[in-house]
């Protein structure tokens, strides 16, 4: 099963836009099921279906369209983190497109893009990873207006040769045309934004070729880069996709481009293993949750890959020496008493 979870960095800016929009961030996020940590720390993992409503109920509440797109204008795709350092030291806009593609699913599993040739260039489309009930327009809308953005940073005449949209079109759609151009259309089969060849090839300023190569190391673990802090690539990756994804073994394998076995071997040169970089990982993460987030035990146990909230209590009491009950009693009697000072 994909992960339900996004990165809380989707989030930054959302709280100050709904203050100017003259509303409250904080019953929003409570309604929608947001986590208010989130809304400050891009760290606190978000799922996808209450990031989705969040945008959509916002944009209706405060009778704001364009809800999604305002927030882009504040963000960038730096809250892709460590990933946004390989885009944007890419030759060209083919090979950023092309490491976005390769590279999402460090970003989350919670959503897919796919990257395909056409006559004019390539496309990019943009889905959920599963089917959902609820308006996905305003995220739609929010990724697309990132990547044009951004796009528009090193190459600023930038407008993409077609954007198409699955959602109805909006009664004024002149934030749209600014935006994205005039070839745009809605009720369409599927969310895609199109890049014609010319501009796939124009070579960016900001290329960096020895970043790039340190980048796909760290990221996708580079065979031909010296093996040295193994562990610690392993532990970045495992830290990276364990709130998005199921992160077995095998998954982590094949995200840093090896064999099962390999991986297993090499890790047990380092005297570690799969399962201690793992734990160790959750362990950190458990703490941090309880102690800055307001997620449930069970939100926390699924998000750290476990089957069952006994499981995860056990293992916590282990790493801990006190049950998660408690941390969370002493967590809220320390935040109160921070309140009334």
């Amino acid at each position: 099963m994909l992960s339900k979870y996004i990165p809380g960095g989707v989030l930054s800016g959302a709280a100050e836009l709904i203050r100017e929009l003259g509303g409250d961030p904080i019953p929003l996020a409570e309604e929608t099921g947001v986590p208010i940590a989130s809304l400050s720390d891009g760290d606190i993992p978000v799922d996808i279906a209450a990031v989705l409503k969040f945008f959509d109920t916002a944009a209706r509440l405060y009778q704001c369209p364009n809800f999604g797109m305002r927030l882009a204008a504040r963000n960038g795709m730096n809250i892709f983190g460590p990933l946004w350092v390989l885009l944007r030291s890419a030759k060209s806009l083919r090979q950023m497109l092309e490491d976005l593609n390769n590279n999402y699913d460090m970003y989350t599993r919670a959503a897919t893009i796919s990257l395909e040739e056409t006559t004019g260039g390539l496309c990019l489309s943009w889905d959920t990873a599963s089917n959902h009930t609820f308006n996905t327009a305003q995220g739609a809308e929010y990724g697309f207006a990132l990547c044009v953005n951004d796009i528009r940073k090193f190459i600023p005449d930038f407008r993409p040769l077609a954007v198409e949209f699955r959602h109805s079109a909006p009664p004024d759609i002149s934030m749209h045309r600014q935006l994205f151009g005039d070839k745009l259309s809605f009720d369409q089969a599927r969310n895609v934004i199109h890049f014609s060849a010319k501009t796939l090839d124009v070579a960016l300023d900001s290329a960096n070729s020895r970043a790039h190569r340190l980048m796909q190391s760290v990221l996708r673990w580079d065979t031909g880069v010296s093996q040295a802090g193994l562990p610690e690539r392993i532990e970045n990756t495992v830290r990276a996709l364990l709130p998005y994804s199921t992160c077995t073994v095998e998954e982590v394998a094949h995200s840093v481009g090896v064999n099962e076995r390999t991986l297993q071997n090499r890790l047990q040169s380092h005297n570690t293993s799969f399962k201690k970089i793992k734990d160790a990982v959750r362990y950190d993460l458990a703490l941090k949750y309880l102690h800055s987030s307001t997620l449930s035990m069970t939100e926390i146990s699924e998000i750290l890959g476990y089957s069952e909230l006994s499981a995860f209590s056990r293992s916590f009491k282990r790493w801990h020496g006190q049950t998660c009950s408690s941390v969370m009693r002493k967590t809220t009697i320390d935040s109160g008493a921070a309140k009334l000072e």
